[in-house]
C-alpha cells in the first residue's frame, strides 16, 4: 500500500476524522463510585436517581475510599440543593466540574440497621434530616392477586416518558439552567400559612427534630413542583404557575411525612432511653389551643386537659411562652373589668376542616415583608372541594383517599 501511495501523483488523501465517542445519558445509578457519579451528572443536566434497595450499603460505604473524611457525604449534601460538585483526580488533569448538580436517593432499610448506620455525625450534619421517611406499621401481608393492571402500567410508562421530554434551559451550548416555575398568589398564601404553623411546631421540639422540621419546611414546594410537572404532561396544558389546589395537595402529603418522621425518631428515643412525655404534652397543648381558635384561658386549659392545679397549668403554658410559640394575653370574661389570664399562639393555625379541605388559607399577616416568589394576581374564584374525613396514616391508603383529587 505504501509503494502504491509513493507512486501516486499528488498528496495522500486526508485521514478520516475520528468520530466522537457516543455518550450514554444515565438516569439511574446503583453501585457506583462518587467520581463516576459526578461524571454521569455532568452528561445528564436533569440529575441522577441513586437507587439502592438496601440503603445501609450506600451509607455504610460513604467516605470509605475518599482521601479526606466527609467528601462523599459532602457530594450528596451538595446534590440535595442543586449545588456544585468538583472532583479532582490525581492521575488525570481533567477535573470534573458540575454546576446545578441534582442527586436524588431512594431505598429501604430495616429499623435496627437504620438506627446503627445513622450515627451522630450523620444526624449532626443534617444528612439524616434530608431524607423523607416512611415507617408504616406492620400489617398482615396480603396476596397480591393479579398485580397491576396493564392499562395502569401503560399509563404510568407514558407519563414517565412524557416527563422525560421536559428539558432544562440551555443558556449556551453545554450550559444548562433549571426552568423557572412560579406560584400563583393563592398558592403562595397557602404555603405561607403552612410555613407559620409549621415553625410554631418547630420551636416546641427537642433533640434532632428541629433540624428535621427545618428541612420539612421546604418539602411542600418540592412536592408541588413534582405534582405540577405531572399535571402538565398528563393534561397536555403547560403552565408556569403552580395552583392553590396543587400546593394544598403537597402540604397534605408533607403533613403525612411529618407524622412518619416522628415515628422514626422515636426509634432513637427508645435507644437512648429518652422519655418524650414532655414533648407529647407540648404537642397536646398546642393542638388543644388550636382547636380553641388559637387563644385559651388557664382555667379552660386546666379543665380541658385535666391538669390538677392552676399553677401546674400555668407552668405548662409558660413553657410555650418561653419557647417563643405563644404569648400571655388577657381573655375577656363576663365579669366587667376582670379579664382572665390566658395564652395565644403567635402563629395559630386558624383553618376550619372545611377550609383546609378546600385549599383555602387563613389570613396571614404580611408584616411588610417582601415577596419571595413572583406571583400573579389573586384569582377571583378558588376551586372548592367537599370536607374530607380523617386522613389515613398509610401512604397507599392516603393516595386512595385523595383519589381523583390527586394531581397524579
Amino acid at each position: 500500500m505504501r509503494q502504491l501511495l509513493a507512486k501516486a501523483d499528488g498528496p495522500p488523501p486526508d485521514e478520516p476524522e475520528k468520530p466522537d465517542e457516543p455518550r450514554i445519558i444515565d438516569k439511574i445509578a446503583g453501585d457506583v463510585t462518587f467520581e463516576r457519579l459526578a461524571y454521569m451528572i455532568k452528561h445528564n443536566p436533569k440529575g441522577i436517581l441513586l437507587s439502592k434497595d438496601e440503603l445501609s450499603g450506600l451509607i455504610g460505604s460513604l467516605n470509605k475510599y475518599s482521601g479526606s473524611k466527609g467528601s462523599d457525604e459532602a457530594v450528596l449534601l451538595e446534590g440535595y440543593n442543586l449545588g456544585t460538585i468538583q472532583v479532582h483526580r490525581k492521575h488525570d488533569p481533567r477535573d470534573i466540574f458540575v454546576p446545578n448538580a441534582s442527586i436524588c436517593i431512594n431505598g429501604n432499610t430495616q429499623p435496627e440497621i437504620y438506627k446503627r448506620i445513622m450515627n451522630g455525625s450523620y444526624r449532626e450534619s443534617g444528612f439524616m434530616a434530608r431524607f423523607l421517611k416512611a415507617y408504616p406499621p406492620r400489617t398482615v401481608k396480603q396476596y397480591p392477586g393479579d398485580g397491576i393492571p396493564d392499562d395502569i402500567k401503560t399509563a404510568l410508562m407514558t407519563m414517565v416518558e412524557s416527563l422525560d421530554q421536559l428539558q432544562p434551559m440551555e443558556s449556551e451550548e453545554g450550559v444548562y439552567e433549571p426552568a423557572s416555575i412560579f406560584l400563583t398568589a393563592a398558592a403562595k398564601t397557602a404555603y405561607k400559612q403552612f410555613h407559620h404553623w409549621h415553625n410554631t411546631e418547630a420551636v416546641t421540639l427537642t433533640g434532632d427534630l428541629p433540624a428535621e422540621w427545618s428541612k420539612l419546611e421546604e418539602i411542600p414546594l418540592r412536592l408541588a413542583l413534582i405534582f405540577h410537572c405531572v399535571e402538565c404532561v398528563t393534561t397536555g396544558q403547560m403552565s408556569e404557575r403552580i395552583s392553590a389546589e396543587t400546593m394544598h395537595n403537597a402540604i397534605q402529603v408533607t403533613e403525612w411525612f411529618k407524622k412518619e418522621s416522628l415515628r422514626v425518631y422515636r426509634l432513637f428515643d427508645q435507644e437512648t432511653g429518652v422519655e418524650s412525655a414532655h414533648q407529647q404534652e407540648t404537642q397536646r397543648l398546642i393542638k388543644f389551643i388550636r382547636d380553641k381558635g388559637g387563644r385559651v384561658g388557664v382555667r379552660d386549659t386546666q379543665r380541658g386537659l385535666g391538669f390538677k392545679t392552676a399553677d401546674e397549668t400555668e407552668k405548662a403554658l409558660g413553657r410555650l411562652v418561653k419557647n417563643g410559640a405563644a404569648e400571655w394575653v388577657d381573655i375577656p370574661t363576663k365579669k366587667k373589668g376582670q379579664p382572665a389570664r390566658g395564652i395565644s399562639l403567635r402563629h395559630p393555625r386558624q383553618l376550619t376542616p372545611a377550609q383546609e379541605s378546600s385549599g383555602l388559607a387563613a389570613d396571614v399577616s404580611e408584616n411588610g415583608g417582601s415577596d419571595d416568589f413572583f406571583t400573579e394576581p389573586e384569582p377571583k374564584k378558588i376551586l372548592k372541594r367537599e370536607p374530607e374525613s380523617e386522613v389515613p396514616e398509610g401512604l397507599g391508603d392516603y393516595l386512595d383517599f385523595l383519589g381523583d383529587k390527586a394531581p397524579f
